[in-house]
């Protein structure tokens, strides 16, 4: 009895531990990215063939901390996607595409360090509405202050 308690409370721990973690509630298939980036900044570029709900791309960038200028580009066949960057106080700066109105913006996106895959990166956020949307494009260009 209790090792059963044991494992079932870590288990719940763990599932809460997992749900706190900043992250996406989305999924996707047919993922493709390409970044190339240097001490002045980044180009990405990418595409998803679905995605439901909402996904988080990060683009690699050399490094840094704080806030960069970031302009996305991106497009949607079918469906409604909305897309943003967030900054290093949270604001958040978005535009919403559709099948021929395309998404294209400026905003600040802060450059944040993943330990464990020892990187910079800035997050693009992709989140679908309602129904799953498909053939998603998109290009992202990161720029240093």
């Amino acid at each position: 009895m209790p090792r059963k308690f044991l494992f079932g409370l870590m288990t719940l721990v763990l599932t809460f531990a997992l749900a706190g973690c900043e992250g996406t509630s989305g999924s996707t298939v047919g993922t493709h990215k390409s970044c190339r980036a240097n001490n002045n900044g980044a180009q990405c570029e990418g595409s998803f063939k679905k995605i439901s709900g909402t996904v988080m791309e990060e683009m690699t960038v050399v490094g840094g901390r704080g806030d960069v200028e970031v302009a996305v580009r991106a497009s949607v066949e079918t469906g409604t996607v909305r897309v943003y960057v967030v900054n290093a106080n949270n604001a958040r700066t978005e535009a919403l595409m559709k099948p021929g109105e395309p998404a294209d913006f400026s905003a600040l996106g802060e450059v944040e360090y993943d330990s464990m895959d020892e990187g910079y990166y800035v997050k693009v956020y992709f989140e679908a509405s309602d129904a799953p949307a498909t053939g998603i494009a998109y290009s992202v260009d990161i720029t240093y202050p």
